[in-house]
């Protein structure tokens, strides 16, 4: 590396799960995508290095006064295979894809086309995005995401409430809560869990303390928890339903009723009519 030359960072890394790593993960990110080929050399692609985990780990190596610390080679192996894999539950895409050459390793940053276009601004950068996903056939859940804003503070104040419990507008809530948006639930979604949930819990002394941000929300509970509440909805509006059609069949046999007494009395008090 030349040590010239600039790559774009996009404002979405603070929102990525890598963000919540320990540094060393996003330090070896940096390195990966400041070591890639902005362009075709020597048989490398466009968004592709040829490496070692040796030099890796001197590259992310950092000073402690005169000493110099270097990673070891099983935290820089567990990164890599972390930057490689996909994780559906925080909907989280590979960032890299590895294979292993003679001496080294060939590694490919994904999408370096579209985060590392010089002549773009970040409203183009965001539509060639989307079209990268579309083509992928990875689905896009960025309209999902802003079609149903969330004001985490009234959210996590309004989920109090509901529960009766007391917790704070904190980053590991407010994460757990947009991670679920990124899987394309919407907010009707998440209230409906919450209500349902509350109703279900709040009164019960075992299961009242698993009213919290990670058990509602869960990656591994909350679809789960949406299909109880939405068969518990359509139930009770069928119930509703049943009652309502029972009360208006209770009103009119009533209001026949009441018209046959009124009839009567009418006769009786005319009883001409009966000639």
């Amino acid at each position: 590396m030349s040590g010239q030359g600039f790559i774009i960072i996009h404002r979405k890394l603070i929102e990525s799960d890598i963000w919540s790593k320990p540094p060393l993960y996003s330090k070896v990110w940096l390195w990966l995508l400041m070591n890639a080929q902005h362009s075709e050399y020597k048989g490398l692609k466009r968004g592709q290095l040829s490496t070692k985990i040796d030099d890796i780990r001197d590259g992310v190596s950092w000073r402690v006064g005169a000493r110099i610390e270097r990673p070891t080679y099983n935290q820089i192996y567990k990164i890599l295979q972390y930057l490689r894999k996909s994780d559906e539950s925080n909907n989280f895409d590979p960032m890299i894809a590895m294979t292993k050459a003679t001496q080294s390793i060939l590694i490919t940053v994904l999408n370096y086309g579209v985060y590392q276009a010089s002549n773009t601004d970040e409203s183009k950068l965001e539509s060639k995005e989307k079209k990268s996903r579309k083509n992928s056939g990875v689905k896009d859940t960025n309209n999902n995401v802003n079609n149903n804003e969330i004001h985490y503070g009234e959210f996590i104040k309004w989920f109090n409430a509901q529960t009766g419990k007391n917790f704070r507008n904190t980053d590991t809530n407010k994460k757990i809560v947009r991670a679920r948006l990124n899987e394309g639930f919407t907010k009707q979604d998440l209230v409906l869990v919450v209500k349902y949930k509350s109703m279900e819990w709040k009164d019960n002394p075992e299961m009242n303390k698993y009213l919290r941000f990670n058990t509602i929300f869960a990656p591994s509970h909350f679809n789960d928890y949406l299909n109880e509440a939405s068969d518990y909805q359509k139930q009770h509006q069928q119930q509703s339903d049943t009652s309502k059609a029972t009360d208006m069949n209770d009103l009119d046999r009533q209001q026949e009723e009441n018209l046959r007494r009124a009839e009567e009395k009418y006769r009786k008090e005319h009883p001409e009519l009966n000639e």
